[in-house]
């Protein structure tokens, strides 16, 4: 991501000094997610280049750095909070694939031959999804004190159901990674946790009607 912003930028040397509108313009040839795009066109060059020190900082001497409210690291966290999560559900689902399946599952999830993409590829097909979510809900502590969320059911639920429950919850909590855990002890549906204290989650009946799950 660091590379491709900073190819973008080396090409386009004018570029925090346009309006907005031009920003947007411009921003149509960079290759890289949304978030990205939308952080760089809000974003002037003072700012910028500190959260950019922030953010190779914190790759570097992570456990002394400070990226409490870096814009750009809220970038990093709504892209993986949104788009990647569903990508990390179903490449967790492809676990029994064998190793080779998974590589072609994931292609698909994400195509794309820039630098960025390819490390999303790696991180799929070489790291856990535990790993991955314990990584992205660290950050999020750090950078807005995001709170840690747990969605539980007494069953496995589909991928359908996931996205509509991530999507409802990133209305209110847009930079936790909702952890979805099994509890075959639970009796009535649904437990939803906000740092260990259940919440109200009876707006899940309005969503149960999208998926194959009708009852729990």
């Amino acid at each position: 991501m660091i590379r491709e912003i900073s190819l973008f930028l080396i090409g386009n040397k004018t570029f925090f000094s346009k309006s907005e509108s031009e920003k947007e313009e411009a921003l149509k040839e960079l290759k890289l997610p949304h978030p990205f795009k939308t952080y760089l066109q809000k974003s002037n060059e003072q700012d910028f280049i500190k959260e950019l020190r922030g953010l190779v900082g914190n790759i570097y001497q992570p456990t002394s750095s400070n990226v409490s409210e870096n814009n750009l690291f809220k970038a990093v966290l709504e892209f993986f909070v949104q788009s990647f999560g569903m990508r990390l559900e179903i490449a967790h689902e492809s676990i029994a694939f064998s190793r080779v399946e998974r590589a072609e599952v994931i292609e698909k999830m994400v195509p794309g031959e820039n630098v960025f993409a390819s490390s999303l590829r790696q991180l799929l097909l070489n790291h856990s999804y535990q790993d991955c979510v314990a990584e992205i809900n660290a950050l999020a502590k750090k950078v807005v004190n995001a709170p840690y969320i747990v969605v539980q059911s007494p069953r496995e639920i589909d991928l359908e159901l996931k996205k509509k429950i991530r999507e409802h919850l990133y209305t209110e909590y847009p930079f936790s990674f909702p952890v979805f855990q099994i509890n075959r002890k639970l009796i009535g549906g649904f437990r939803i946790f906000k740092g260990g204290t259940v919440i109200d989650h009876s707006w899940i009946s309005r969503v149960l009607r999208f998926t194959s799950l009708t009852a729990v």
